[in-house]
Protein backbone atom coordinates (compact mmCIF):
# COMPACT_ATOMS: atom_id res chain seq x y z
CA UNK A 1 0.00 0.00 0.00
CA UNK A 2 1.17 3.47 -0.86
CA UNK A 3 1.63 5.99 1.87
CA UNK A 4 0.06 9.09 1.03
CA UNK A 5 1.60 12.48 3.38
CA UNK A 6 2.55 16.01 2.82
CA UNK A 7 5.71 17.00 3.70
CA UNK A 8 5.84 20.77 4.27
CA UNK A 9 8.86 22.83 3.48
CA UNK A 10 9.53 22.76 7.52
CA UNK A 11 9.79 19.08 7.07
CA UNK A 12 6.90 18.48 9.19
CA UNK A 13 4.94 15.72 7.94
CA UNK A 14 1.23 15.02 7.83
CA UNK A 15 -0.20 11.53 7.03
CA UNK A 16 -3.51 11.60 5.07
CA UNK A 17 -4.46 8.06 4.95
CA UNK A 18 -4.12 7.18 8.88
CA UNK A 19 -5.66 8.86 12.16
CA UNK A 20 -6.32 11.75 12.33
CA UNK A 21 -6.60 12.22 8.84
CA UNK A 22 -8.29 9.87 6.45
CA UNK A 23 -8.21 10.38 2.47
CA UNK A 24 -11.71 9.85 1.05
CA UNK A 25 -11.05 10.79 -2.28
CA UNK A 26 -9.08 12.77 -4.89
CA UNK A 27 -8.17 13.61 -8.51
CA UNK A 28 -4.29 14.17 -8.15
CA UNK A 29 -3.85 11.12 -9.87
CA UNK A 30 -5.04 13.07 -12.97
CA UNK A 31 -3.02 14.83 -15.68
CA UNK A 32 -3.39 16.51 -19.14
CA UNK A 33 -0.66 17.41 -21.67
CA UNK A 34 -1.59 20.82 -23.96
CA UNK A 35 -0.55 20.62 -27.16
CA UNK A 36 0.58 23.36 -29.84
CA UNK A 37 -0.86 23.01 -33.37
CA UNK A 38 1.00 24.65 -36.51
CA UNK A 39 -0.21 24.41 -40.12
CA UNK A 40 -2.59 21.87 -38.92
CA UNK A 41 0.67 19.53 -37.24
CA UNK A 42 0.89 18.93 -33.39
CA UNK A 43 4.61 20.17 -33.06
CA UNK A 44 4.68 20.31 -29.18
CA UNK A 45 3.53 19.34 -25.98
CA UNK A 46 3.55 20.91 -22.68
CA UNK A 47 2.05 21.05 -18.53
CA UNK A 48 0.61 24.25 -17.59
CA UNK A 49 0.13 25.12 -13.79
CA UNK A 50 -3.10 22.71 -12.27
CA UNK A 51 -5.21 22.45 -9.78
CA UNK A 52 -6.39 18.99 -7.86
CA UNK A 53 -8.40 18.66 -4.93
CA UNK A 54 -8.53 16.06 -2.43
CA UNK A 55 -11.13 15.42 0.53
CA UNK A 56 -10.03 13.73 3.84
CA UNK A 57 -12.06 13.45 7.41
CA UNK A 58 -10.68 14.79 10.07
CA UNK A 59 -11.21 13.08 13.34
CA UNK A 60 -10.09 13.88 16.84
CA UNK A 61 -11.11 11.37 20.43
CA UNK A 62 -12.59 14.64 22.68
CA UNK A 63 -12.90 18.26 21.56
CA UNK A 64 -9.73 19.55 22.25
CA UNK A 65 -7.85 16.58 20.28
CA UNK A 66 -10.07 17.00 17.39
CA UNK A 67 -9.40 21.40 17.88
CA UNK A 68 -5.34 20.87 17.55
CA UNK A 69 -5.87 17.96 14.98
CA UNK A 70 -7.78 20.68 12.46
CA UNK A 71 -5.72 23.19 13.20
CA UNK A 72 -2.75 21.81 12.95
CA UNK A 73 -3.05 21.00 8.87
CA UNK A 74 -4.22 24.27 8.41
CA UNK A 75 -1.08 25.78 9.93
CA UNK A 76 1.43 23.25 8.29
CA UNK A 77 -0.75 24.11 4.69
CA UNK A 78 -0.88 27.69 5.62
CA UNK A 79 3.01 28.51 6.77
CA UNK A 80 4.28 27.27 3.16
CA UNK A 81 1.78 29.48 1.38
CA UNK A 82 2.94 31.99 3.24
CA UNK A 83 6.48 31.55 2.89
CA UNK A 84 6.36 31.29 -0.68
CA UNK A 85 8.32 27.67 -0.55
CA UNK A 86 5.86 24.49 -2.08
CA UNK A 87 5.89 21.31 0.45
CA UNK A 88 5.68 17.80 -1.13
CA UNK A 89 2.29 15.91 -1.36
CA UNK A 90 3.90 12.38 -1.23
CA UNK A 91 2.10 8.69 -2.82
CA UNK A 92 4.68 6.09 -2.25
CA UNK A 93 7.93 6.64 -3.41
CA UNK A 94 6.79 9.63 -6.03
CA UNK A 95 6.13 13.47 -4.97
CA UNK A 96 4.34 16.31 -6.38
CA UNK A 97 5.76 19.84 -5.16
CA UNK A 98 2.61 21.79 -4.22
CA UNK A 99 0.98 24.57 -2.40
CA UNK A 100 -2.42 23.87 -0.90
CA UNK A 101 -4.23 27.11 -1.02
CA UNK A 102 -8.03 26.16 -0.59
CA UNK A 103 -10.03 24.44 2.17
CA UNK A 104 -14.04 23.83 2.13
CA UNK A 105 -15.64 22.32 5.20
CA UNK A 106 -18.85 20.27 4.92
CA UNK A 107 -20.49 18.33 7.45
CA UNK A 108 -19.19 19.93 10.31
CA UNK A 109 -20.43 19.18 13.99
CA UNK A 110 -18.40 20.25 16.27
CA UNK A 111 -19.85 18.23 19.03
CA UNK A 112 -19.16 15.13 16.78
CA UNK A 113 -15.37 15.70 16.81
CA UNK A 114 -15.24 15.32 13.28
CA UNK A 115 -15.69 16.93 9.57
CA UNK A 116 -15.09 15.95 5.81
CA UNK A 117 -12.32 18.57 4.19
CA UNK A 118 -11.81 19.29 0.58
CA UNK A 119 -8.27 20.75 0.11
CA UNK A 120 -7.60 21.96 -3.31
CA UNK A 121 -3.67 22.11 -4.29
CA UNK A 122 -1.67 23.76 -7.31
CA UNK A 123 1.41 23.33 -8.29
CA UNK A 124 3.77 24.52 -11.42
CA UNK A 125 5.63 21.26 -11.70
CA UNK A 126 3.09 18.73 -12.37
CA UNK A 127 5.57 16.08 -12.75
CA UNK A 128 5.66 13.37 -10.14
CA UNK A 129 8.98 12.91 -8.89
CA UNK A 130 10.94 9.68 -8.05
CA UNK A 131 14.61 10.63 -6.73
CA UNK A 132 17.62 8.29 -7.09
CA UNK A 133 20.63 8.70 -5.18
CA UNK A 134 24.50 7.54 -6.01
CA UNK A 135 27.44 8.47 -4.93
CA UNK A 136 31.30 8.68 -6.17
CA UNK A 137 34.39 8.07 -4.38
CA UNK A 138 38.00 9.11 -5.37
CA UNK A 139 39.71 6.11 -7.27
CA UNK A 140 43.79 5.82 -7.08
CA UNK A 141 43.75 2.42 -8.65
CA UNK A 142 41.76 0.85 -11.23
CA UNK A 143 39.21 -2.22 -9.81
CA UNK A 144 38.92 -5.23 -12.31
CA UNK A 145 35.91 -6.06 -11.10
CA UNK A 146 34.72 -2.48 -12.65
CA UNK A 147 35.56 -3.92 -16.16
CA UNK A 148 34.49 -6.67 -17.94
CA UNK A 149 34.49 -10.42 -17.07
CA UNK A 150 33.31 -13.81 -18.88
CA UNK A 151 31.20 -16.77 -18.05
CA UNK A 152 34.00 -18.82 -20.00
CA UNK A 153 37.07 -17.21 -17.73
CA UNK A 154 40.01 -16.00 -19.60
CA UNK A 155 43.31 -15.67 -17.80
CA UNK A 156 42.99 -12.21 -17.27
CA UNK A 157 40.18 -9.86 -17.02
CA UNK A 158 39.06 -6.62 -18.87
CA UNK A 159 39.81 -3.59 -16.63
CA UNK A 160 38.77 -0.12 -16.96
CA UNK A 161 40.92 1.96 -19.30
CA UNK A 162 41.02 5.12 -17.26
CA UNK A 163 41.21 6.14 -13.18
CA UNK A 164 38.66 8.22 -11.77
CA UNK A 165 35.88 7.06 -14.36
CA UNK A 166 32.99 5.85 -12.90
CA UNK A 167 29.48 5.79 -15.15
CA UNK A 168 26.02 5.83 -13.70
CA UNK A 169 23.18 4.93 -16.47
CA UNK A 170 19.39 5.62 -15.13
CA UNK A 171 17.00 3.55 -17.18
CA UNK A 172 14.49 5.84 -18.19
CA UNK A 173 12.41 7.35 -20.97
CA UNK A 174 12.64 10.89 -20.12
CA UNK A 175 15.08 13.09 -19.18
CA UNK A 176 15.37 14.74 -15.63
CA UNK A 177 16.26 17.28 -13.26
CA UNK A 178 19.60 16.74 -10.63
CA UNK A 179 20.64 17.99 -8.12
CA UNK A 180 24.55 17.89 -7.53
CA UNK A 181 26.95 17.88 -4.60
CA UNK A 182 30.74 18.41 -5.28
CA UNK A 183 32.83 17.98 -2.48
CA UNK A 184 36.37 19.55 -2.25
CA UNK A 185 39.77 19.34 -2.77
CA UNK A 186 39.38 19.29 -6.04
CA UNK A 187 40.14 22.22 -9.11
CA UNK A 188 37.49 22.75 -12.50
CA UNK A 189 35.38 19.48 -11.73
CA UNK A 190 33.52 18.52 -14.36
CA UNK A 191 30.73 16.08 -15.34
CA UNK A 192 29.84 14.61 -18.43
CA UNK A 193 25.93 13.99 -18.39
CA UNK A 194 25.01 12.04 -22.10
CA UNK A 195 28.06 13.11 -22.95
CA UNK A 196 27.44 16.75 -22.76
CA UNK A 197 29.96 18.55 -20.38
CA UNK A 198 28.85 20.48 -17.02
CA UNK A 199 32.53 21.99 -15.69
CA UNK A 200 32.70 24.45 -13.23
CA UNK A 201 35.79 26.70 -12.92
CA UNK A 202 36.87 27.00 -9.38
CA UNK A 203 38.75 25.86 -6.77
CA UNK A 204 37.38 23.49 -3.65
CA UNK A 205 39.27 23.43 -0.48
CA UNK A 206 39.02 20.22 2.18
CA UNK A 207 35.87 21.34 3.39
CA UNK A 208 34.36 22.96 0.83
CA UNK A 209 31.21 21.22 -1.42
CA UNK A 210 29.52 22.92 -4.43
CA UNK A 211 25.78 22.35 -5.03
CA UNK A 212 24.30 22.31 -8.77
CA UNK A 213 20.25 22.57 -8.80
CA UNK A 214 19.20 22.09 -12.72
CA UNK A 215 15.65 22.46 -12.01
CA UNK A 216 16.30 25.84 -9.93
CA UNK A 217 19.64 26.80 -12.59
CA UNK A 218 21.35 27.44 -9.23
CA UNK A 219 24.77 27.02 -8.36
CA UNK A 220 25.88 27.15 -5.03
CA UNK A 221 29.48 27.53 -3.47
CA UNK A 222 29.69 26.09 0.72
CA UNK A 223 32.41 27.05 2.07
CA UNK A 224 33.89 25.81 5.35
CA UNK A 225 33.72 29.18 6.67
CA UNK A 226 29.66 28.71 6.79
CA UNK A 227 29.77 31.39 3.59
CA UNK A 228 28.48 30.78 0.84
CA UNK A 229 28.72 32.26 -3.36
CA UNK A 230 26.41 32.05 -6.25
Amino acid sequence: MNDIYYLSNNNEKLYLDRYPYWMQTSDFLNYEWYYTVQNKRIVNFSKDVVERFFTITVFGNSEEDYSNNWREIHDVFEKDVRSLLPGKLYFGEYYLTCYVFSSEKTDWEYDCCMHDNTFILVTDKPDWIKESTKQFFPQSSVDASDGLDYDFDYEFDYAPEQVGVERWYIDHYASSDFNMIIYGPCADPKILINGYPHQIYTDLEESDYLVIDSRKHEITKHMANGTTAN
